[in-house]
Order: C-alpha cells, then structure tokens, then sequence
C-alpha cells in the first residue's frame, strides 16, 4: 500500500515538472500561445497615474471600449475573476461569475452605476456578470458587496457574499486606494 501511494506521489511530481519543462523551453500548446496574444495589455498601476479630480460625465459604451485596464491596489485571490478599468476618474469593476446582487453599503451614491447580466438561475455554466461603475474623487469613501449564485442542495439556490470592493480617496493623495476582496 505504501510502495502505491509513493509511486502515485512520484508520478505526479514527474509529470508537474515535464509541464513546467515544456512550458520553460516555449513549447506550450498552440492554443495557449493564441490565448495569451489575444489578452488585453497588462494593467497599469492605479497608484502610478494621473486622475482628474474635475467632475465629468459617466463614460459611454464606446469609450468602455478603449478603456485602460487597471491594476487595483490590493486583490484577494476570490477577485481573480475581475477585471478592472478607467476613463478619466471613473472606474469599472467587472466580474464574470454569476452575480444575482451588488449592494452599496456606504459611500456617496451619486454617479454609481450597477449592471448585471440577465440568468435563469438554473443554468450553471451561464455566467451572466456584474459591473460596477462609479466616479473617483478626492475625498470619496465608498464599499461595495457583490454576492455569487451557488447550487444549492435543500433549496436549489443561494445567493452569498462573495467579493467587496473599497474604494478611497483621501484629500490631499495623488490617488485613490482599491481593493478588491
């Protein structure tokens, strides 16, 4: 029993090791290489950039389009199924799980924007998303709670807390703080 578990242990470490061996000498599969062609530009750090403070009027969809992307100043590992991005001092979160809610629990309301896709709530592989849009000021305090849809066993479905994003700018900063979580 002992020798078939070392075996299986051995095997695995093999194999692991010939993966990071292909992927080191840059004979990954095809498929990978076309995927990592067709990803956005890296994410520049929001700390390293110039936001207007001036007010201005909420992006529309075809300036989402050519949006930055951003590195936030703090992710959890829960927030890699975000992307982040920036037009002027507005910010979008957009998340590609099953979102059923996004709440604000405190900050300034004005200007904030909540989308999420359209789901039947029965079809786990449609993944419907869930945005949050909203302003970067000087001065602004805000907190946002998106909740995930799991199958459920007794009752079908559940909606839980799954990722909340904070978001403040202090007076006096050069920019403002996010965290995903």
């Amino acid at each position: 029993m002992k020798y078939t578990r070392h075996a299986a242990l051995a095997l695995a470490a093999i194999s692991g090791l010939i993966g990071l061996s292909a992927l080191a000498n840059g004979s990954a599969s095809p498929a990978a290489s076309a995927n990592k062609k067709a990803r956005s530009p890296d994410p520049e750090p929001l700390a390293s950039q110039s936001i207007p403070k001036e007010s201005s009027t909420r992006p529309t969809l075809e300036e989402w389009k050519s949006a930055t992307p951003i590195q936030v100043t703090r992710r959890s590992m829960s927030a890699h199924v975000c992307d982040v991005f920036r037009v002027r001092e507005w910010l979008k979160v957009k998340c590609n799980l099953i979102v059923p809610i996004i709440k604000q629990h405190a900050g300034n309301p004005e200007g904030v924007f909540f989308w999420i896709g359209s789901h039947d709530g029965f079809d786990w592989s449609n993944v419907n998303g869930g945005e949050i849009i909203f302003p970067m000021r000087p001065g602004d305090q805000r907190v946002f709670e998106i909740f995930r849809l799991f199958p459920e066993t007794c009752f079908g479905r559940q909606a839980l807390p799954w990722l909340v994003v904070d978001e403040m700018w202090i007076e006096g900063e050069s920019s403002p703080t996010v965290v995903i979580r």
